[in-house]
């Protein structure tokens, strides 16, 4: 008799063989969405710390010259550098792209800057709703009702999150951050259109932020606020670390997701930020999630939980994957 192979004894076959070609791409697509927002939670740690020794243009400039040179020797790594030529409205698009990211970063830094980074945080769960709405008025894209429900869970948990907590924000910031929501959320959707051209992520990230270095870089020349005085070794270390993992490897694995699920579902897991910021916050700031904080953390846990059960369509066609 036939003695069971390890990978029997554990059910692996069994497994594989449950799994349809429709939930091994539901299951990449959420793959690539959740180390990519996890990696972006980052963001609000590392480029909080880096911007104590920088002022916020020279922190953006010095963040996307970094990250363009990263993510430039990553795509020539990938064997994808001659797909970096690009021309006539494929151009156009990534130029646009680059531009709206300049937006976002000169609004979100500054406001960052000026607050809290888990209230940031909280703020720019606002950045997926807005991304939702986009996909569906711009890309036709649908979202079932009970997946609306899932997210207004997760927003709520953030709101939760926020009640009885000393934020000490300016109005002005608020202002900011929100208006830099507005323009990441239109630059997710540039990029989900570049996709649909057949551009590679890789592709697409290098132009979003080389774009934006070149922009951001002469206009903090120009308004001659390029400093570097205040920066010690830990100010930098925090920025080289931040532009690694923070523009260069996790928005490329969020514009890889694109290829197996749509931008809304993206979007949604977006929304767990949060929940990954306030133990990083604790870490770094001594900021403990606690009462309301922690209440509101895993009511955005659940809702998080929730969408991904929601989100097994069984009986939708597999779309061809783009090489």
């Amino acid at each position: 008799m036939n003695q069971p192979t390890t990978s029997d004894r554990f059910g692996v076959e069994w497994l594989r063989r449950r799994i349809t070609p429709k939930m091994r791409q539901q299951l990449t697509g959420f793959a690539f969405a959740f180390v990519g927002m996890v990696l972006m939670s980052c963001n609000y740690i590392t480029a909080k710390i880096a911007m104590e020794g920088f002022n916020p243009k020279t922190f953006a400039s010095l963040w996307y010259v970094e990250a363009t040179l990263l993510s430039l020797g990553l795509t020539f790594a990938m064997g994808q550098g001659r797909q970096l030529r690009l021309r006539g409205a494929e151009l156009r698009l990534m130029l646009w792209l680059g531009i709206t990211l300049t937006f976002v970063a000169l609004f979100g830094w500054a406001g960052l800057s000026k607050m809290d980074p888990t209230f940031n945080s909280f703020l720019s769960r606002l950045t997926p709703m807005m991304i939702i709405l986009l996909g569906v008025v711009m890309l036709k894209e649908q979202v079932r009702p009970l997946e609306w429900v899932a997210v207004a869970v997760m927003v709520g948990g953030g709101v939760l999150s926020t009640l009885g907590g000393t934020w000490q924000a300016e109005w002005w910031a608020i202002v900011l951050v929100l208006a830099g929501c507005f323009c990441a959320a239109l630059q997710f959707t540039i990029a989900k259109l570049g996709d649909d051209k057949g551009i590679p992520p890789l592709v697409v990230n290098v132009y979003r932020i080389a774009v934006a270095a070149v922009v951001i870089t002469l206009v903090t020349l120009a308004l001659g606020e390029f400093d570097l005085t205040k920066a010690q070794p830990r100010h930098w270390a925090a920025l080289l670390i931040g532009a690694l993992i923070g523009p260069c490897l996790s928005v490329t694995l969020t514009f890889a997701s694109y290829r197996y699920w749509e931008m809304t579902r993206t979007a949604m897991v977006m929304t767990l930020q949060p929940l990954v910021v306030f133990p990083m916050a604790w870490v770094m700031f001594h900021d403990v999630p606690g009462g309301w904080k922690l209440i509101g953390g895993l009511v955005i846990l659940v809702g998080g939980l929730w969408l991904v059960a929601l989100h097994r369509p069984p009986h939708e066609t597999v779309r061809p994957e783009k090489k």
